[in-house]
């Protein structure tokens, strides 16, 4: 899967590039402080960023500072009136809460995501049943996804 962020000790930096300034710069995610470093090139990017990492640990560390922001586990989602409206009447005739909904969908994102951004081959059987075609077919963010008749046809 291609990451456009960099990882060293469950740290994450955004990865940018300026077009005008002919370099890439990061930013550390997902702290209470800010964290902007660049460079030249990707090598000198993630040198640069685990510079950083270590040198704001320490930091955090000679002051005393918890250097992870917390997460709340709550955040607004805007998806307009209609599917918003739609949502909630599927969810009540399921029997089950808008949050289950939202929940379970960030959960099945969160953990078929390297799945959905791979390469995977898929079989497609002709007509007559004797031969089978293989061709490649990549899932993408924009790729629609439709449950089996397997998947449509459980009871709720």
């Amino acid at each position: 899967m291609k990451s456009k962020l960099l990882e060293y000790k469950g740290y994450y930096a955004s990865i940018n590039v300026s077009v005008e300034d002919e370099c890439m710069f990061g930013k550390v995610e997902f702290i209470n402080d800010s964290i902007v470093f660049g460079a030249d090139t990707i090598p000198e990017l993630k040198v640069t960023f685990e510079t950083e990492v270590d040198d704001y640990l320490d930091f955090c560390a000679e002051v005393g500072k918890a250097p992870d922001k917390t997460m709340t586990g709550s955040f607004n989602v805007r998806i307009g009136e209609d599917l918003h409206k739609k949502a909630l009447i599927r969810s009540k005739s399921d029997g089950v809460t808008l949050n289950d909904v939202i929940k379970k969908s960030v959960e099945q994102y969160v953990n078929l995501s390297a799945e959905i951004h791979n390469h995977v081959n898929v079989s497609v059987q002709t007509i007559d049943k004797e031969s089978v075609i293989t061709q490649p077919f990549e899932f993408s963010p924009d790729t629609l996804w439709t449950p089996s008749k397997d998947i449509q046809n459980e009871p709720h």
